[in-house]
């Protein structure tokens, strides 16, 4: 068997979500070389994807514990940490992929969001502010250093950070009312209001964000639609 080929073959399915195939070839790759850093590597990512962090954990250390030098790795390990509510461990690894790649945006992002859980703002602005400068279209990052500023009393570079991440387009449409509602508490009702008009482009029928364009637009809304209160209704249930 070639095995590059093969794992080549295993994280192509991976990524397609042909998970079955996927596992198949990782066990055959490992079967052949069980000492292979990356296969360990994906099917720990694998066994995330199916629930499995128990497993995940056990192969990313171990394919870790071959070759300690893979960013990606630390961060995966990281990101599976974080939803075992492990804070200080994915702070390592994030860390510690940094350490490897200092221009690793998503570990610093990821690292920022972490330092905000364990109620260290200062350290999480730090981390997100280092993430936008390395990807300054990441939405999402801006999103969550306008969280982070919010916290810390620092307004203006709030209202900055969320028209950033605004611009740049989150398209969820609660985020997209929740983030008009939080920038016009921050004085941005402009923005707000044009960021609430280009989502209602994509989805002109939602009833929350019109009837919040028509609040912040100040028109006179003499009741909320029945659409609005049903999805509002669901939204809360």
């Amino acid at each position: 068997m070639n095995v590059t080929k093969r794992l080549k073959a295993a994280i192509a399915s991976h990524q397609k979500g042909k998970l079955g195939f996927a596992e198949t070839a990782y066990r055959e790759v490992l079967a052949e070389e069980p000492e292979n850093a990356d296969a360990l590597h994906f099917y720990g990512m694998l066994k995330h994807n199916q629930g499995d962090n128990t497993e995940a954990l056990r192969l990313i250390r171990k394919s870790l514990e071959i070759n300690s030098n893979n960013p990606a790795a630390q961060s995966n390990l990281g990101n599976i940490l974080v939803r075992e509510d492990d804070d200080q461990g994915a702070a390592d690894a994030y860390l510690t992929a940094i350490m490897l790649d200092p221009t690793h945006a998503q570990a610093y992002q990821n690292l920022g969001v972490v330092h905000r859980r364990m109620d260290d703002n200062d350290r999480a602005i730090e981390a997100l502010s280092r993430a936008v400068e390395l990807a300054p279209k990441n939405a999402e990052a801006w999103h969550n250093l306008g969280i982070c500023y919010i916290l810390v009393g620092t307004i203006e570079k709030a209202a900055d950070s969320f028209e950033s991440s605004v611009q740049l387009g989150l398209r969820d449409g609660l985020n997209a009312v929740w983030q008009a509602r939080v920038l016009c508490a921050l004085g941005r009702e402009e923005i707000a209001a044009k960021h609430l008009e280009r989502y209602l482009k994509e989805d002109p029928k939602d009833p929350i964000a019109r009837h919040q364009l028509a609040a912040i637009r100040g028109e006179w809304v003499d009741r909320a639609s029945d659409d609005y209160v049903r999805q509002h209704f669901n939204d809360f249930a």
